[in-house]
């Protein structure tokens, strides 16, 4: 099992590493702010090279760019399988039998306009640097959600965090 985790982690890391890289060279505006919040806490002498999990975690346009990539293209593209239990379920007004197995795919969860707004296909890491955006992060399914979230979500996070910013590769390529 340990193994099999490593692969599928490793395989959506990269997935997830590579939008991320090709939302900010698709969209040199998001860059643009991604290389100033770098530069300055840079010239602040706030960020180390290699840049830290902690000093990447105080990053919010970082943050919020990876939270847009990953809405945008989640590493996972089917449905998380799930079987209704015993007594059945009830959602959104219709009845799951028990046993019924039932699934949510991240790329419809990510394009609700009603969570997301009416620019749905866009990429604004904007939107989640509102102070009001707690919907965002709960409706935010790139990992799953409950339980059975991904297990390797936090390992992940630090990895795209890192790859996308060592510091003196960032800085070199700008």
């Amino acid at each position: 099992m340990a193994t099999s985790n490593i692969f599928a982690g490793s395989d959506t890391t990269a997935i997830s590493i590579r939008a991320i890289i090709s939302y900010m060279l698709k969209y040199p505006e998001a860059k643009r702010k991604l290389i100033e919040e770098v530069d300055t806490l840079w010239q602040q002498g706030k960020l180390s090279d290699p840049v830290t999990v902690a000093e990447s975690e105080k990053m919010p346009y970082l943050q919020a760019a990876m939270y847009e990539a990953l809405r945008l293209h989640p590493a996972v593209g089917m449905t998380l399988p799930r079987v209704v239990p015993r007594g059945g379920y009830e959602i959104d007004g219709r009845f799951m039998p028990a046993g019924s197995v039932v699934g949510v795919n991240p790329w419809v969860v990510h394009r609700n306009t009603t969570v997301y707004g009416q620019d749905v296909h866009s990429f604004r890491p904007e939107r989640w640097l509102k102070e009001d955006n707690g919907d965002l992060h709960r409706f935010f399914f790139a990992f799953g959600s409950g339980a059975r979230m991904c297990i390797g979500r936090n390992i992940s996070w630090m990895e795209m965090a890192k790859a996308r910013l060592s510091a003196q590769t960032f800085r070199s390529v700008h």
